[in-house]
């Protein structure tokens, strides 16, 4: 009795491991099978829903009849097709901050393709409707919107396009576009400018104070739907001129009421793929930039942040529009801007390729290094003993796939290297290098770019951090001296102003 126990111990202690090996292998093949497939291929034009009201519906891929609900935060790629119902509409963010606001009772797609000169364009095929878009400044890139009449390039700006009754419209409430016809003419438009164009091939530019704007774009199609075949081009210019005339008288009795002033001011750079816009508004006001629109409360505060990815270094440009419901106009006089800036410090994980991986790099072959102004002479205001700044490096007259043929950056101080980069660690531009600089000190930085080639260029930059102590309260000075130009040459007088 004895010995069976032992013997079916010992069978049992056998199978039991026969199932973990095959459970361990089967877990192998499990692991291997996702190891093995295939990595999802890299969409070019890459938006995401940041919102939608109403009824909007999803084709992926643009083929078939297998339309789904859109839903905020899913993305919307090229080939893919969106349509809005009545009363309805969709906020697409694209990743360098720039919006695309899909209208009600619309019909677009999203596609990708190349210009004559090279450059990746991305297309979107208006098919029906209206499409507001702010656009930021596009280095490597264009975005073209496509009717049946007529295309529309731009390269940062902002207004909307649309398909209405076989009719075109492009308006720009800021920056400038060019419009081409189908017999391929460009007509150039520029802020507060709109252009209609019909099958006929009848071309109309109107100077309209309301150009760009919902409120215009919302008289147009009301316009052309209250007549069966649509409204021709002449009358559409004369009843958008009468709303125009309207409008302008509103919106000057909403320039007296509106107030409008920030209370933390924009930096000329930052690192952070993100920032917060915070001003003192009228109460009641309708504070809109990017898409993103807010009611100003009682306290009078407007507080918005707005965010971008994280590898789409450049200017970032907000249009701020103010409103009261039916009229819209700049709430500054000119449109604020940063630049987000690379620190040359991240890594893969930190940001995406800018550049499609795929895609061939052509050679450097015009490059200027590009520091900004040779010499800055910074006055520096007490108690500071030190400055903190950046050194800015732009390299002109390159793309950001071709950074791929950069083999090295070297940053000097003097005869000594502060900072050497890798060409494959810089992933776009402008590199940020940080600096401080002590007080009554002349910085000279060089930076010296090669390529693969073996090429070489090279800029210099010298700081120059001035303050004469004795100018100022507490200094001991019998007689102020009152100009920053005459306190630097009394430094240089008495060498107190010396090279590092």
């Amino acid at each position: 009795m004895k010995r069976i126990c032992v013997c079916v111990a010992a069978l049992s202690m056998l199978f039991c491991a026969c199932q973990d090996k095959d459970a361990a292998s089967q877990k192998k093949i499990e692991k291997s099978s996702e190891v093995s497939k295939p990595k999802e291929e890299k969409a070019n034009f890459l938006t995401k829903v940041r919102s939608r009201i109403g009824e909007a519906f999803l084709l992926k891929g643009g083929m078939g009849d297998s339309w789904t609900e859109v839903k905020t935060g899913i993305k919307v790629i090229e080939n893919d097709r969106l349509r809005t119902k009545l009363e309805s509409e969709v906020l697409l963010a694209v990743r360098d901050g720039s919006i695309l606001k899909i209208d009600e009772n619309s019909d677009v797609a999203l596609k990708t393709e190349k210009g004559s000169d090279g450059r990746k364009a991305f297309l979107v095929n208006v098919n029906e409707g209206t499409i507001h878009f702010d656009i930021q400044k596009q280095k490597d890139n264009t975005f073209r919107f496509k009717t049946g009449t007529a295309v529309v390039s731009i390269r940062g700006t902002a207004g909307f396009v649309g398909n209405i009754k076989g009719k075109t419209v492009a308006s720009l409430k800021e920056g400038k576009v060019d419009v081409a016809d189908s017999s391929g003419r460009t007509n150039p438009i520029e802020q507060n400018q709109t252009i209609l164009l019909d099958e006929s091939g009848t071309v109309q530019k109107i100077d309209l104070a309301s150009s760009g704007t919902e409120f215009l774009a919302k008289a147009l199609d009301s316009i052309a739907q209250a007549s069966p075949e649509g409204a021709s081009v002449d009358n559409l210019e004369k009843s958008l001129k009468d709303f125009d005339h309207t409008y302008v008288n509103h919106q000057d009795e909403f320039k007296k009421k509106l107030n409008f002033s920030f209370t933390e001011s924009i930096p000329d750079t930052i690192t952070e793929n993100s920032i917060t816009l915070v001003a003192k508004v009228t109460p009641g006001v309708i504070v809109s930039v990017w898409g993103e629109q807010d009611t100003v409360g009682a306290d009078s505060i407007y507080r918005r942040s707005l965010s971008w990815d994280k590898s789409a270094y450049g200017v970032k440009r907000f249009l701020l529009g103010c409103s009261d419901g039916t009229v819209d106009v700049p709430c500054v006089d000119s449109v604020m801007t940063t630049v987000y800036v690379s620190t040359g410090d991240e890594n893969e994980e930190d940001a995406e390729e800018v550049e499609d991986e795929s895609e061939e790099a052509s050679p450097i072959e015009n490059m200027k290094v590009d520091l900004g102004d040779s010499l800055e002479r910074i006055h520096l205001d007490l108690p500071a003993t030190k400055l903190d700044t950046a050194l800015m490096i732009n390299l002109d007259g390159v793309s950001n796939a071709q950074l791929k043929n950069v083999e090295s950056i070297m940053v000097y101080r003097g005869s000594k290297v502060i900072k050497a980069i890798s060409g494959t660690d810089v992933k776009a531009l402008p590199l940020r290098i940080p600096v401080s600089i002590a007080r009554n000190k002349i910085a000279n930085f060089k930076v010296v770019v090669t390529t693969k080639d073996e090429q070489t260029y090279r800029s210099e930059k010298t700081f120059e951090v001035f303050c004469l102590t004795a100018n100022h309260p507490g200094g001991k000075a019998r007689k102020r001296i009152r100009s920053l130009a005459e306190e630097y040459k009394r430094l240089v007088k008495q060498k107190k102003l010396t090279k590092e």
